[in-house]
């Protein structure tokens, strides 16, 4: 299988550098995407390093254009540049803790039992039930709807469900990807053997407080538009602003997939993660 990571970013060519060097030890090819006009800040900050011919800088698309932007184009080089099979999608503030291997995120989604997992975040111990037990174990899936720092794609399923919607600039860029899954009969997993730890907070300098224009404020308003966008394409499962967002996963699992794989979104059960199948599969439509 050919696995690799890509990480969008912006603004933060002068901070993202220790973050890169953890995941060097993944010891898979790393490509940076970021606005056309910063790359030549992100590869001296590369070459200052000495990690430069590790990493690969590439330019986006597109300038200036939101989140949903850049992951759309992060996963056009997966399909088209790279030729992944699956790949690493990551914030450029987190990384996997030592030990913690990636390939085993990719290998679940390599095999088509997801189009998405997403390694597993502290928050989680505290609302899957038994959490805090399951995350001491290496090889446990819980189906979810969430995880979005650091997660696995498969290429061509990603690009079979639609891509990453580029209207959609900020916050919900991600479980709209889900949404369009759960179409082609696809839950997302989060998994209990690969554990991030993040380096960044939010509303740190860079990344989408440099996108939305430096203000709380300022980023509220782009996601009420992200929230209208995401409302206009699901108008029975999602809330419309001024409501506070709000996304009806388990009536939509049952209309798109089953019953069955609502039941298992809502109770989070914990699965081996090689004993678990494509949603469509494991609990047939209808």
């Amino acid at each position: 299988m050919n696995y690799g990571i890509i990480m969008p970013s912006r603004d933060r060519a002068d901070t993202v550098v220790p973050n890169l060097i953890k995941w060097l030890e993944q010891k898979l090819p790393i490509a940076i995407v970021t606005e056309p006009d910063q790359t030549h800040l992100y590869r001296a900050a590369l070459r200052e390093a000495d990690i430069a011919r590790d990493i690969r800088v590439l330019a986006l698309s597109q300038s200036n254009a939101g989140l949903g932007n850049s992951r759309r184009w992060c996963t056009v080089l997966a399909h088209q540049e790279f030729e992944y099979d699956a790949f690493i999608m990551a914030d450029d503030d987190v990384h996997p803790k030592p030990g913690h291997d990636v390939r085993k995120l990719l290998d679940f989604v390599a095999a088509e039992r997801a189009m998405g997992c997403a390694g597993w975040m502290p928050p989680y111990g505290q609302w899957v039930p038994d959490g805090n037990n399951i995350a001491k174990e290496p090889n446990l899936v819980v189906p979810t709807m969430s995880g979005d720092r650091i997660y696995a794609l498969n290429t061509e399923l990603a690009i079979k469900a639609g891509n990453f919607n580029p209207k959609i600039t900020v916050t919900y860029e991600n479980v709209e990807l889900m949404r369009q899954g759960a179409r082609l009969g696809h839950l997302w997993y989060i998994h209990s053997g690969v554990h991030t730890h993040s380096v960044g907070k939010r509303d740190a300098p860079g990344g989408l407080v440099a996108y939305s224009g430096g203000t709380p404020e300022a980023r509220h308003a782009k996601e009420v538009l992200s929230h209208q966008v995401c409302h206009d394409l699901w108008p029975a499962y999602i809330t419309q602003p001024p409501k506070r967002y709000s996304c009806q996963w388990r009536r939509l699992v049952t209309e798109l997939i089953s019953p069955g794989a609502a039941d298992a979104l809502k109770t989070a059960l914990a699965y081996v993660d090689d004993e678990i199948d494509a949603a469509y599969r494991q609990w047939p439509r209808g």
